[in-house]
């Protein structure tokens, strides 16, 4: 049985069944289970004389069960729970969503796509939700209009942060549309922040997967050797100095930059990629401080918007 890349079009996908047909497979999308049939010879009978017992596949429960192993638990994925959903109008946008804590979070434009995986590295957010809150605000000209968020962050302290998700040309647009929002106070949300491409980069989202790639891979003692590696070296360094005689190895590169995402250490270019040739630098204090969260703060009684 081969994947084969969905087609939408109704006459392609005919004619990628025949081609599966004609090969002697069958086609993804069309398998069905059906019930065992029972045989109608035994096939281990020498003379083939006819059987009426069939032994029916066990399930995973059954089978489990009988080899004294638990059965499997299927958890199904939870919804966004977001007041919108994004519709996929092309294939060649980045619609589409992330599986974060078994949720289904939607992201409908590659910034917002690379927004996400930076969310995910900051240490400081519990929960992501997508297309929510939504709020309501009125015009110049008192005319009512809603707005629904791209994104609501749960900070570790329960703190509520609205995000909105756009490119770095329409910041002072939106930066004004935010202000005036917050103008009124609002129940759905503590903070505002205005996430651009100036922030969520390439090289941002590419440092992010890495970052989350190293938390899923090394363990405690992997990081503990590059730990010790970084404590014989200079104030600064190479990427590639820590690896064991300079030979890469992915779980030592997974470890540094494990160091990196728990502040040990530092690229002195944060805003390239990470690289084997990036040069680093130690950190003295561990603690992550983002400017953004330091600005977050109320002016007037009001909620603040921050751009960075």
């Amino acid at each position: 049985m081969r994947d084969e890349r969905v087609v939408l079009n109704r006459l392609k996908l005919d004619q990628q069944r025949k081609m599966l047909l004609r090969r002697g497979e069958v086609p993804t999308r069309s398998v069905s289970l059906e019930p065992a049939k029972p045989l109608s010879f035994s096939p281990f009978g020498i003379s083939g004389a006819p059987s009426q017992d069939t032994t029916p596949l066990l399930s995973d429960e059954a089978a489990g069960a009988v080899l004294g192993i638990p059965a499997p638990q299927r958890v199904s994925m939870l919804g966004h729970n977001g007041f919108r959903s994004v519709a996929r109008n092309s294939k060649w946008n980045y619609r589409g969503y992330t599986i974060i804590d078994n949720r289904e979070v939607q992201h409908e434009s590659g910034i917002e796509r690379n927004a996400v995986a930076v969310f995910r590295t900051w240490h400081y957010v519990k929960e992501i939700y997508s297309q929510r809150p939504r709020v309501e605000y009125a015009d110049g000209d008192g005319v009512i209009h809603d707005y629904v968020f791209d994104y609501l962050l749960i900070l570790n302290d329960d703190t509520r942060v609205a995000v909105s998700v756009k490119a770095e040309r329409a910041r002072a647009e939106e930066k004004a549309l935010l202000e005036h929002i917050v103008s009124v106070p609002q129940s759905e949300f503590d903070n505002v922040f205005l996430m651009t491409d100036g922030i969520a980069t390439r090289a941002a989202a590419f440092n992010a997967r890495l970052i989350l790639w190293a938390r899923d891979l090394v363990t405690e003692a992997v990081v503990d050797q590059a730990r010790e590696m970084v404590r014989q070296s200079g104030s600064k360094f190479f990427f590639w100095q820590l690896f064991d005689n300079g030979i890469p190895h992915h779980l030592r590169r997974a470890a540094i930059v494990r160091l990196i995402d728990l502040g040990e250490i530092a690229p002195t270019e944060p805003h390239k990629r990470i690289r084997d040739y990036s040069l680093l630098e130690k950190v003295d204090d561990h603690a992550h401080v983002r400017t953004w969260a330091k600005a977050a703060q109320t002016q007037d009684g009001h909620k603040s918007t921050t751009t960075s």
